[in-house]
């Protein structure tokens, strides 16, 4: 064998090494299961090894075994209804994903002019893992949109550092006829929104909430939430608590919504 063509081999496998190091390491065995979050297995979830191309599908029991391979490897779980998530491979591995938030999505494609209607009933939702988890639902660069609740409605959050709505650079936002919360509301950040129902009317209720909570600040008076700001000022970062935070947005309406 020539020098010039041992040089080459050598460089040539040197080379590969630098290109793609998961081949430089032994294989392990990668198994497990999938579950989600509340530990109801969920079969039909994809899972796939994303530089060596290879996936593989849960079984009815949540199951799933890629066999022997290499672990300098991101293991992307999807399955429709739940938040993908990625993780390093390894043995005998238990995944647990959160569901998505339908309410979310529903706001994410609504138009201007839009009214969305969330159901009766409880919804429990988590924050989107993969974008804020300080987060519960977003409304992010929208205007013109109705967001109301139907008879009983509520939306609680199962996520105890977060606000339950975020209001972000948005306009003519309107929230009505909804009870929202926290899971467990012993646990929650919220705080008690004072209210001022005993005062006379609403124009002593703005003057003494203005000066006993100051600026940015939510009060309520017979059973509707206002802020503390003067038309004049900007409304841009008001927080009830963690139950709403409005961010550089303004028309934003609040009626007949609990916080609990």
């Amino acid at each position: 064998m020539s020098r010039k063509y041992y040089i080459f081999i050598s460089i040539s496998i040197y080379l590969s090494f630098l290109i793609d190091p998961c081949y430089s390491v032994n294989k392990i065995p990668v198994s497990g299961i999938v579950k989600n979050i509340e530990g109801t297995l969920l079969p039909e979830t994809q899972l796939t090894l994303i530089r060596q191309k290879k996936s593989v599908t849960t079984n009815r029991f949540g199951e799933f075994d890629f066999g022997k391979v290499f672990p300098n490897d991101t293991l992307l779980i999807a399955i429709n209804g739940f938040q993908k998530q990625t993780l390093s491979p390894y043995s005998d591995m238990e995944v647990k994903l959160y569901p998505k938030s339908e309410i979310q999505d529903l706001i994410n494609n609504a138009r201007s002019g839009a009214t969305i209607t969330i159901p009766s009933g409880v919804h429990y939702i988590y924050p989107d893992f993969n974008i804020d988890s300080t987060i519960g639902i977003s409304i992010n660069y929208k205007s013109d949109i109705t967001i109301i609740g139907a008879i009983d409605s509520e939306i609680r959050l199962k996520w105890y550092d977060a606000d339950i709505f975020y209001i972000h650079e948005s306009n003519n936002i309107s929230i009505k006829n909804l009870s929202i919360g926290y899971y467990d509301s012993n646990q929650g950040n919220n705080q008690n929104i004072k209210s001022y129902d005993d005062v006379e009317n609403f124009g002593n209720a703005f003057s003494t909430a203005r000066k006993e909570l100051g600026k940015n600040s939510i009060f309520r008076f017979r059973g509707k939430l206002y802020h503390t700001n003067n038309s004049n000022e900007s409304s841009e970062k008001i927080i009830p608590g963690r139950g709403i935070n409005i961010y550089n947005s303004s028309d934003i309406y609040i009626d007949s919504l609990k916080i609990f």
